[in-house]
């Protein structure tokens, strides 16, 4: 036989032989990303699972810290009403004790309807039987108004808290 056949010839069977060898290469790689992505495809369903299970959970946990929050506003809003009540209570006791001294002692000026003071202790139109009745009332109803906020103030942040996770 010729040699420049035979040296074509191994040429050719080398070429085959490297084709093959470069086609089992990518035929291993590809049932290789196969099996990773498989596998990949199985921890992600193992994941998603989990994360449902974590987010049912938290919701649960979160609808009990609402609850648990707004029954403690109703209750801490029970409670400041209660307060109120007493202080305008304790505000009108003083008040009628003020006028009861006042009444006891003449000479005590009472506060005109102008700034001035006024010896004969006569009233003005509309006047209540003292000045301080009125401020009084602001007062509680400021002190009513400040714990009302207060308690709006903490369950708003009671309510953060819980979607945040924080204790």
């Amino acid at each position: 036989m010729n040699p420049i056949k035979e040296y074509l010839y191994i040429g050719a069977i080398v070429v085959l032989l490297m084709g093959a060898a470069a086609v089992g290469v990518f035929v291993h790689r590809c049932h290789a990303a196969e099996n990773a992505l498989q596998s990949d495809i199985a921890q992600s369903k193992t994941n998603l699972a989990n994360a449902e299970a974590k987010i049912k959970t938290l919701t649960a946990d979160h609808a009990k810290e609402v609850h648990e929050n707004e029954v403690a506003t109703a209750k801490q809003l029970a409670d400041n009403a209660a307060v109120h009540a007493a202080d305008l209570v304790r505000v009108h006791e003083r008040v009628r004790q003020l006028e009861a001294y006042r009444q006891g002692h003449p000479d005590v000026a009472r506060p005109a309807p102008n700034g001035e003071a006024s010896a004969s202790g006569e009233r003005g139109p509309g006047e209540s039987a003292s000045g301080f009745s009125g401020l009084g009332d602001v007062a509680a109803s400021l002190a009513d108004a400040t714990r009302d906020l207060s308690v709006a103030l903490d369950s708003c942040s009671k309510d953060r808290d819980s979607l945040n996770g924080k204790p």
